[in-house]
């Protein structure tokens, strides 16, 4: 739906746009690495920091090492992302960081989801750090960016401090918009307005559409946010733990903003690959977010409030930012004529 895997096929530097090189830092219930899809690796193995695709992580709900994933949601995030086997994420060859911040019933508190967002940022060079994914969200909607309202939820200036400090690092933070809890509140004319963290202004906010492209009813939206990227979060399939599966790898379904922002993250750590690739450097958030709001499908709102919102297409964007040169790959005969500044020859060139 997203075009995102017409990117895998491009190569840039002889190796192919799939996230190679770029590490997701995912903040949610933990991540389930014995997951065929996500590295498949032990215990021992992920402790011992020789797990190919789970390279690090942190239990902040326990205060352990060991963020291994006892709810689901943050596998199931993790598949969409990266996933590499049996269920194929956005950016297959992208890595990934697991901290765990929620608890096992999906909660959590926000100075764990603070200090794991500290941690991210401060592990981003050992780390290649470029994407922190954070499928979570407070009760309370806010109309307006939320970075000094502390009259519902004293922890946002401390947010916003720590997504503008990600920015300056170019880490791009997407954060779900968030769920109405009873559809009868969908109608958001009512009810307008997202969760926080995603008010944050420099956070990269994201809603959740069907396979049709209808935005979902229970996405939140409204206020001043018509810069919300939407994404498939409707009857997503990824992977799930198998503590869970009567102790099998399993995969499954799942709906809700929570799904959209990994497809957000995903893409964007495609499209970083690109930017490091060509010019040695990831876009910054701001640049980004604009690229994918740019160049998506527009995608109407049932209630009409905001008419013009995008649903990324990875592939569109690429072509979008793509500054390279044509490399002419073939020129036959090698030694034609030349006159009057045109080159007369048969010639035949390509797009790498």
């Amino acid at each position: 739906v997203i075009n995102a895997s017409p990117v895998w096929d491009i190569t840039e530097n002889r190796t192919n746009l799939t996230g190679f090189g770029q590490t997701a830092c995912i903040i949610d219930t933990g991540v389930d690495y014995t997951n065929p899809s996500l590295g498949n690796c032990t215990t021992t193995q992920f402790l011992n920091g020789t797990c190919n695709k789970v390279i690090e992580g942190w239990n902040f709900v326990n205060n352990s090492p060991n963020p291994m994933d006892d709810n689901g949601h943050g596998t199931h995030v993790a598949g969409i992302i990266s996933g590499n086997g049996p269920i194929k994420g956005i950016a297959p060859d992208s890595k990934i960081v697991a901290l765990k911040a929620l608890d096992k019933s999906g909660s959590g508190y926000s100075n764990n989801i603070i200090s794991a967002i500290e941690w991210c940022i401060n592990n981003t060079t050992k780390f290649n750090i470029s994407v922190i994914s954070m499928s979570l969200g407070g009760e309370v909607n806010y109309t307006n960016y939320c970075d000094t309202n502390d009259t519902y939820e004293a922890d946002n200036p401390q947010y916003a401090q720590l997504i503008n400090e990600a920015k300056s690092k170019n880490i791009s933070v997407v954060v779900a918009t968030g769920n109405y809890d009873d559809i009868s509140e969908a109608n958001y004319s009512n009810t307008p307005g997202i969760a926080s963290p995603a008010c944050i202004k420099n956070s990269i906010r994201v809603g959740a559409s069907d396979n049709n492209d209808n935005l979902a009813n229970f996405t939140k939206r409204g206020g001043i946010f018509s810069d919300i990227l939407f994404a498939p979060g409707v009857n997503v399939l990824s992977t799930y733990p198998s503590s869970l599966c009567n102790n099998t790898p399993c995969n499954a379904t799942g709906n809700g903003t929570s799904m959209a922002t990994p497809h957000v993250s995903g893409a964007i750590l495609l499209l970083n690959q690109y930017r490091k690739e060509t010019l040695g450097k990831v876009f910054a958030p701001g640049e980004i977010k604009s690229k994918l709001v740019e160049f998506g499908k527009k995608v109407n709102d049932t209630f009409g409030t905001f008419l013009n919102y995008s649903r990324i297409d990875v592939f569109s964007t690429l072509i979008g930012v793509d500054s390279s040169p044509p490399r002419i790959s073939l020129l036959s005969p090698a030694n034609d004529t030349v006159s009057n500044g045109t080159i007369n020859c048969s010639c035949s060139a390509k797009d790498d």
